[in-house]
């Protein structure tokens, strides 16, 4: 098949890439095997369960599906989570409460085929929209029900699909109901799916809130960091360049006496780096995996440690999200420092999270801001009557999201009558 040929070159393509990082970034170590087929899990699955295979792509896409999981295991299903990214593996593995947790790997019909008769699905779930051709056909051989929750697509990728009607046919075919979220991306894929799969879910990001951490946690982290009577900005999921512009742009804020900056990268392997950018300015830095060295006077603390971003919000007045302030992300999930009911701020370049960026700002939970603006609307946000108004906003969106777990979740069950 023609999908297949082109898969083939495109993984030799990206393979030196990935042998790359592999050997001299220490990536992809433990989804190397399991993702080329050389390695397969081991399953126990109980003859009496019926499956729920559950496929997101890393952390933003497995946190929303926290409350579908909830549901399907409280009525005795046994639940698989596949992620593509070693981030989103580990986020199943601590906050998601399934029953297996795997490497999906790459889309060859060979790998597929073996892994899917393994699993033998009842009903697949993917979460917004990484679709894989063989994945989903062998899935409805197996007669396993395919449905898309809190989907979305770009005007980009629509006009790419409208380009190739064979194809985009032959996939969308293959999947029973898709649950946008919201009016436009349905109006996108319209164009390209019969209107009788589609309906509007809404995005389930806002139906599972993380959890928060204890009251002990968070006083021992306010008393180590020294927060109490200062102002704390969290500065999360930045990519390279953007720690830079930040810390450069919040020089008065930094410069304060009663501040702290909580600076977490989005990935791991970036953490020395970061570290050693930190120590060229002239502020006293510190790192989270080194709680020993810690000191109350520090300005800027790296969060150097997966999983503590919620502790980070916990103890914030307002949060910074990266991967808005280059063009080359596109966002990460505005939402997350406003389940703590912390405001937050982000940058222009929010085009692969729309329905989040529209729903902080119309629910007035924080601002969009260019980086040369970013020093005035953080001393403006901190004005406490300002600051006040956008954690009561905050506090009046989370008490709105769980119609849209109902109507997805309903959706999902009329499958495993």
């Amino acid at each position: 098949m023609i999908y297949n040929f082109f898969l083939c070159i495109y993984f030799f393509l990206c393979l030196p890439k990935y042998i790359y990082e592999y050997v001299f970034l220490k990536k992809h170590k433990k989804s190397f095997l399991y993702k080329l087929g050389f390695k397969y899990p081991v399953l126990d699955i109980p003859k009496d369960k019926d499956v729920v295979w559950i496929h997101a792509v890393s952390v933003g896409e497995t946190k929303a599906m926290q409350s579908v999981v909830k549901k399907l295991k409280s009525e005795n299903k046994y639940v698989l989570i596949s992620n593509v990214t070693e981030t989103g593996y580990r986020e199943s593995l601590t906050s998601l409460g399934s029953d297996t947790v795997i490497f999906m790997p790459f889309d060859f019909p060979w790998i597929m085929k073996k892994l899917l008769r393994q699993v033998n699905p009842k009903l697949v779930i993917i979460s917004e929209t990484d679709l894989w051709y063989n994945f989903l056909k062998y899935a409805k051989k197996l007669h396993a029900k395919v449905v898309l929750v809190s989907a979305k697509i770009s005007l980009r990728s629509k006009n790419r699909f409208k380009k190739v009607p064979f194809f985009t046919k032959k996939l969308f075919g293959l999947i029973d109901v898709i649950l946008t979220q919201n009016k436009e991306y349905f109006e996108f894929f319209k164009e390209i799916v019969p209107v009788s799969k589609l309906d509007i879910g809404g995005n389930l990001k806002l139906t599972s809130p993380p959890q928060k951490p204890s009251s002990e946690k968070v006083k021992h982290y306010e008393d180590l960091f020294g927060c109490i009577n200062k102002k704390v900005i969290t500065i999360a999921c930045t990519h390279e360049t953007e720690e830079e512009l930040l810390i450069k742009q919040l020089k008065d804020f930094i410069e304060k006496d009663n501040s702290l900056i909580l600076l977490a990268p989005r990935h791991p392997e970036r953490f020395e780096k970061v570290f050693n950018l930190l120590k060229t300015f002239p502020y006293k830095v510190s790192r989270l995996s080194k709680e020993n060295e810690i000191y109350k006077n520090d300005k800027i603390i790296l969060i150097d440690t997966m999983g503590f971003l919620g502790t980070c919000y916990s103890l914030s007045d307002i949060a910074i999200l990266g991967g808005s302030f280059i063009a080359s992300v596109g966002g990460h999930n505005i939402l997350e420092p406003v389940f703590f009911e912390v405001p937050v701020l982000f940058g222009p370049n929010m085009y692969t999270q729309k329905e989040l960026r529209s729903i902080v700002l119309e629910n007035e939970c924080g601002k969009e801001v260019l980086i040369k603006n970013v020093n005035k609307e953080v001393k403006n946000l901190l004005i406490d009557s300002n600051l006040n108004r956008y954690k009561s906003s905050c506090i009046s969106l989370l008490n709105t999201r769980n119609d849209y777990l109902e109507k997805t979740y309903k959706k999902i069950r009329s499958f495993l009558s």
